[in-house]
């Protein structure tokens, strides 16, 4: 158990010791490096993830309320500043309305016939 616990230390001390970072740099700039990225990316949990990011740049909250019922790809929608709700990526594209409002308006109205509820 110490091994496991000394050997973490001293990589986390590899990692930001200067050989440590230029390593980490010029891995970085390997196609290996790249390919990992996109598969991330693309994988559902990197498209989750972007979506938290995005909405914490744009000073919005990322409660997930609703998973998404259908079987198609999927967006994520505000519903409100806060919670968002999976909906399928035809729908969600249909109504892109004048203002934030208005397509809040729309697609909270699809919200209500596909999920049911207030």
């Amino acid at each position: 158990m110490k091994d496991i616990i000394k050997k973490r230390i001293s990589r986390t001390k590899y990692n930001h010791s200067e050989k440590g970072k230029i390593s980490d740099i010029n891995y970085q700039k390997t196609e290996k490096y790249r390919l990992a990225l996109k598969k991330y990316w693309s994988s559902k949990k990197g498209k989750l993830n972007k979506a938290k990011m995005d909405s914490k740049r744009n000073k919005m909250g990322f409660n997930l309320i609703l998973k998404n019922i259908i079987d198609e790809p999927i967006e994520y929608h505000h519903m409100n500043d806060k919670d968002v709700a999976e909906l399928p990526k035809d729908l969600h594209q249909l109504y892109p309305g004048r203002n934030k409002n208005e397509h809040r308006f729309m697609c909270n109205s699809v919200i209500k016939q596909i999920y049911g509820g207030d």
